[in-house]
């Protein structure tokens, strides 16, 4: 189990490497990619001013017939006072434009970077996801090896008589630690019931330790009554891990062959559950 640990520890790490690591690459690319289309930009707005200073100042006069198209119309240059003034016009229009294609190209930029710390931030919950799902299974599955498990058998006490006897009903914790608020609900039936639910009688609560068996019921003294008679019901009691849970039993009182050194007919507790009765939880 730890080396499995380890291995989904190992999963998490790389996971977290991977999105650092392309994390560092977009912004890496994505500041190249705005300050080279910015230089691109700057030499555009450059070329463009110059061939514009170039060209000089004109305007354009008005035609002096009626009837003579713009095209015939002469150019006359400008003072220099108008031409410093669309000089300076042309550098802030050039100017305005590169920021403007600035913008836009920063605002794309940061979109597509808003993009990828969605995804990175999706990855990021899907990894603690994972994280927990793991580390859940792992606490889930430690409990169910540490836990207490309560067993319930049937106990035969055999009297000094040698032909009456007692029966019993007998708690083992048989699990990895304490078990807590341990009690029965059982009866005696002549055939198995339908339902473990079916009970009547209760004993008291417990506290029973790793390894321990308590006796915490008993018949009376009886020569006969119960044989092949049918011990029924359910133990519930909670855990460190918390509870309630159950054990199911279903035992018959049968006779068995002699055991050494008693007289007499010897008797035992045979499981024998329904199979449509609820498993042990």
């Amino acid at each position: 189990m730890a080396r499995r640990d380890w291995f989904r520890g190992l999963e998490t790490k790389i996971g977290i490497f991977v999105a650092l690591i392309i994390a560092a690459i977009a912004i890496g690319w994505g500041w190249n990619y705005g300050l080279r289309h910015e230089q691109i930009y700057e030499q555009e707005a450059r070329q463009g001013y110059s061939d514009q200073s170039e060209n000089g100042c004109y305007q354009i006069a008005q035609p002096q017939m009626q009837g003579s198209s713009v095209g015939q119309a002469s150019k006359i240059s400008c003072t220099p006072s108008e031409e410093a003034k669309q000089e300076n016009d042309n550098r802030r229009n050039y100017a305005d434009l590169v920021a403007q294609r600035s913008s836009a190209l920063w605002a794309k930029i940061m979109g597509i970077a808003a993009l990828i710390g969605m995804g990175l931030s999706l990855l990021g919950v899907v990894l603690v996801a994972t994280t927990f799902r793991e580390t859940r299974k792992a606490n889930d599955l430690s409990a169910k090896f540490q836990r207490a498990r309560i067993k319930v058998t049937l106990k035969i006490i055999d009297h000094a008589d040698v032909i009456s006897y007692s029966a019993g009903i007998e708690v083992e914790n048989i699990g990895a630690s304490v078990a807590t608020d341990v009690y029965v609900r059982f009866d005696i039936f002549d055939e198995p019931p339908d339902s473990p639910m079916v009970t009547d009688m209760q004993s008291y609560k417990h506290t029973i330790k790793q390894g321990d068996k308590i006796l915490v019921s008993a018949t009376s003294p009886t020569i006969n009554r119960f044989d092949e008679a049918f011990f029924a019901g359910y133990a519930i009691y909670n855990t460190v891990f918390g509870g309630p849970h159950y054990s199911y039993f279903c035992l018959r009182l049968s006779i068995v062959p002699n055991r050494p050194g008693i007289v007499g007919p010897s008797r035992a507790g045979i499981p024998e559950i329904p199979s449509h009765w609820p498993t042990d939880t």
